[in-house]
């Protein structure tokens, strides 16, 4: 029986090609599944940095810079920066959307001419919780511009307000006490009483005793 061996030899040649592409393109797939996974669990911006500018420094993060854009992985975008920049870069970005103030936010329930009223009303002796219901807003939101915490912008020249506690508490649907139990509590803890005998005077907790006594509820004038 005659072989052709010029036949076989090309065969076992291109056999061996195709091995080798096989193993190959096994390998570059095992190498791209380990990239993929290393992208989900440390993120793509530290892949990039990692191999082509260095370990991450501690306390370091990737930044953004100056497209502030997640999804701009490019090389000349990345850069380790301490911690806290990266807030920074969204700020400086040339596509960081302006920032807006009072009642061009979309989230402002109040308007500028609004503020000096809420804080006219107060001070005349309405309740914060009667101005939010009658400009339809939360007491949170009229609590936060009282206390200085809102609207800080619009200058107040009657100065800080001072919150009324008492009253407040006063008219709170739920409470158990009025100014005169209060000034009792106060009378009989002067007298050695305990907090927890005083609040089962009055039917209420020993902390509640203990804030009323220590000023931290109920601050207003005593009646």
């Amino acid at each position: 029986m005659r072989h052709d061996w010029e036949a076989i030899a090309a065969a076992l040649e291109l056999w061996d090609a195709e091995t080798r592409t096989a193993k190959a393109r096994a390998r570059h797939d095992a190498r791209l599944a380990c990239i993929r996974r290393e992208a989900r669990e440390i993120g793509v911006a530290r892949l990039v940095l990692r191999a082509f500018v260095g370990l991450q420094p501690i306390g370091c993060e990737p930044l953004h810079y100056p497209d502030p854009s997640p999804a701009n992985n490019r090389l000349d975008n990345l850069r380790w920066a301490p911690r806290g920049t990266s807030k920074l870069g969204r700020i400086l970005g040339p596509s960081a959307p302006p920032v807006v103030h009072g009642s061009e936010r979309p989230s402002a329930v109040l308007r500028e001419d609004q503020i000096p009223t809420i804080r006219q009303l107060y001070r005349s002796g309405w309740r914060y919780k009667e101005i939010a219901a009658d400009l339809g807003v939360s007491e949170e939101a009229i609590r936060q511009v009282l206390i200085g915490r809102a609207w800080t912008a619009i200058p107040d020249p009657d100065g800080p307000i001072v919150m009324r506690h008492g009253p407040d508490s006063d008219a709170c649907a739920n409470t158990k006490l009025d100014w005169d139990s209060v000034a009792e509590i106060r009378h009989q803890r002067t007298e050695g009483l305990s907090y927890r005998a005083i609040g089962e005077k009055h039917g209420v907790s020993k902390a509640t005793i203990r804030d009323i006594c220590k000023r931290r509820t109920w601050k207003g004038r005593e009646r």
